[in-house]
């Protein structure tokens, strides 16, 4: 048997086989609105399950953590590898600056509503850019994880291609629409987690949710800045690091009831604009991180609104200046 490395874990297999008990039975007994529901937060998380195994496999064992990327594939919509290149090798690198495909400031600087719903589509098309060049670079260095890699691709879409020739209604209502909703949902937990913050800060560029209830069911994925700051933590882990530096987050980017913020922002905020945090003078602020590294390639900053360029960051240092390092030339 494969040995779990933090016990914690057993409640993202106890949420993998509801999830799928789930589907089963209203596959064989039909629609039910309690159950759909039910299926629909296990679908949510299992976006936090799939980001959490992207960053540290569950199991002691290299099988086993393999076996367990195509079980969450297939729950979460997508193969896991790609959070490879687009998680760990670009927003992790870039966090919401020049360089993240994920920026979510790329079509306004506005944290509105609108680009809340939209921020999904706008990543999956922008991300999917590093996917190619990424299994590229493994055909060519890495011949053997490339055939890895590729393998979550045939289990996934195998997985796909036999529930919908079983029954393509089914397959559509339980299995790809709770797909989708899974990558919605992770693709907002990331927007709103990031928009309005202060990009360059060393510690007031992500946005915290720190309520009980939210953690507990979602493997303590409120506690963003932590992540960043320490990405190889298990997510049981982040609640004691949060600890240690909140007193250095903006308040304002620390809250307790994550419905009252999304209430105030884009319900509320649909009719009465609020307005941006102010970093002036903030402790968080002071200290700014070093300037990320050129990126090769970025699709770069698209909004059409008049006057919008960049995010406005309230009261800030002004930005870390990034440069392109001049090559070095090569020896006669």
């Amino acid at each position: 048997m494969p040995t779990l490395k933090y016990k914690a874990d057993d409640r993202a297999l106890v949420y993998l086989g509801c999830l799928f008990a789930l589907v089963l039975l209203m596959w064989n007994t039909g629609f039910n609105a309690f159950g759909y529901f039910l299926l629909l937060f296990f679908s949510m998380t299992m976006a936090v399950v799939a980001h959490n195994t992207s960053h540290m496999g569950m199991f002691e064992e290299k099988w086993a953590n393999k076996v367990m990327d195509y079980v969450v594939s297939m729950a979460y919509g997508n193969p896991i590898f790609a959070w490879t290149p687009t998680h760990a090798n670009n927003h992790h690198i870039y966090a919401n600056r020049e360089g993240d495909e994920a920026i979510s400031w790329r079509w306004t600087n506005k944290n509105t509503w609108w680009m809340a719903l939209l921020y999904y589509p706008m990543c999956a098309y922008y991300q999917t850019k590093l996917v190619n060049p990424y299994l590229g670079r493994l055909w060519r260095t890495r011949r053997k994880d490339f055939f890895v890699t590729i393998s979550e691709h045939v289990v996934f879409y195998g997985y796909m291609a036999v529930l919908f020739y079983i029954d393509w209604r089914k397959a559509l209502l339980f299995a790809l629409i709770p797909q989708q909703f899974s990558l919605w949902c992770v693709h907002f937990f990331n927007y709103v987690q990031h928009v309005d913050c202060d990009l360059d800060s060393k510690w007031n560029h992500s946005r915290n949710f720190t309520g009980k209830w939210l953690n507990a069911f979602l493997f303590n994925n409120g506690y963003h800045f932590v992540h960043h700051w320490k990405p190889m933590a298990h997510w049981s882990e982040l609640e004691d690091l949060h600890a240690q530096v909140q007193h250095l987050i903006h308040p304002e980017l620390q809250f307790k009831n994550v419905w009252a913020h999304l209430g105030r922002q884009y319900v509320i905020g649909a009719f009465v604009e609020n307005p941006p945090p102010d970093f002036t003078g903030h402790i968080g602020s002071e200290e700014r991180q070093k300037a990320p590294p050129v990126p090769e390639t970025w699709s770069g900053y698209t909004s059409r609104f008049p006057g919008e360029v960049k995010p406005a960051v309230v009261g800030a240092p002004p930005p870390v200046v990034r440069r392109a390092t001049a090559k070095k030339k090569k020896a006669a």
